[in-house]
């Protein structure tokens, strides 16, 4: 059974190679079960369609309001590939940072780019 549960998946980003899609992939800062510097580590070390783009993009930080003191997360985006980092969110973003988690979403499945609101 275990093994029914777990496959390898060596060679998985070769899929991202031939597909046309927009990627998200986010972990809270505070997450210990997925780590944010571990899936920053597998990405820089993987081979991918984008993987040049991606390691010489520059990580900005993301605020939801301009006018706001606290930063929201980390954003590196290659393309249509996007990494977030949200700060103060453990493995359960939604509970943790429900605003962070919902504006990265909203941003993300309507195209609205990572710049602070005017507000």
């Amino acid at each position: 059974m275990v093994g029914a549960m777990w496959k390898n998946v060596t060679g998985c980003s070769n899929y991202y190679n031939f597909l046309r899609c927009t990627v998200l992939i986010y972990n809270g800062q505070l997450d210990i079960i997925v780590a944010a510097a571990l899936t920053e580590r597998s990405l820089m070390g993987m081979d991918w369609k984008g993987s040049q783009e991606y390691k010489k993009a520059e990580k900005k930080v993301w605020k939801i309001f301009k006018s706001d003191s606290e930063v929201a997360g980390y954003i590196r985006q290659a393309g249509d590939f996007h990494q977030v980092i949200i700060r103060g969110g453990g493995h359960i973003l939604p509970y943790d940072q429900p605003l962070r988690a919902f504006d990265m979403i909203n941003r993300f499945i309507y195209g609205k780019g990572w710049d602070p609101y005017v507000g």
